[in-house]
């Protein structure tokens, strides 16, 4: 197969190949094609083929369909990243019921974490930060609850932290307790075990 029309514009080729079909890409999602063995080329190579007329070998051909493949999975999760802010797991998900292939999918979100429009730190803190202010929900649920949206424990318990500090812990504290006594909710060692931390059990007593 050989391309008619290469443009390049934003770092974005759009390429029209000879049976019709066109796409755009990234060349990095050529590289990814690359380091997943799917192609041999690397993108300075495959660009030059798309750029001289030259025919396209299969491994290239392949790349090419992939690279595109991914630039359409980056534009869907930008989108959904546009409407709400999105952990990498549960983008993922949301790429694959939409019919992007697991590859495909994993290349886009890896390339907007890099850039920052993905970011599960952020989006646990968000998450955390909403139901902490307003729920009954103890940290030790909370934190089952985070990870279960797919964020890794270390990024799920940095961003608990953060989000029970400045008086936020003992608010939910307090409405976890619902008006008893710390001995009336079965005393320090129960609420340690629901996750809130010594200072706030005994600032509660």
């Amino acid at each position: 197969m050989t391309a008619l029309f290469v443009q390049e514009k934003n770092s974005i080729f759009t390429v029209r190949m000879e049976d019709g079909a066109e796409l755009s890409f990234r060349p990095d999602y050529i590289e990814d094609a690359v380091s997943s063995g799917a192609a041999g080329e690397d993108s300075g190579a495959l660009l030059a083929a798309l750029k001289n007329g030259r025919p396209l070998e299969p491994d290239e051909e392949a790349a090419l369909v992939f690279a595109g493949a991914c630039f359409e999975a980056e534009k869907a999760a930008v989108k959904l990243a546009a409407r709400a802010e999105q952990c990498s797991a549960g983008l993922a998900v949301k790429l694959y019921q939409r019919g992007y292939k697991p590859a495909a999918a994993a290349a886009a979100i890896r390339r907007l974490k890099q850039s920052g429009a993905v970011n599960d730190a952020r989006y646990a803190e968000l998450w955390l930060d909403a139901r902490a202010s307003r729920s009954a929900t103890p940290p030790k649920k909370l934190l089952a609850l985070i990870r279960a949206k797919g964020v890794d424990a270390r990024t799920a318990g940095s961003a608990l932290r953060k989000v029970l500090s400045g008086g936020t812990e003992a608010a939910l504290l307090r409405r976890f307790l619902k008006g008893r006594s710390v001995k009336e909710a079965g005393g320090r060692a129960a609420l340690r075990c629901e996750g809130f931390s010594a200072c706030a059990v005994e600032d509660a007593e």
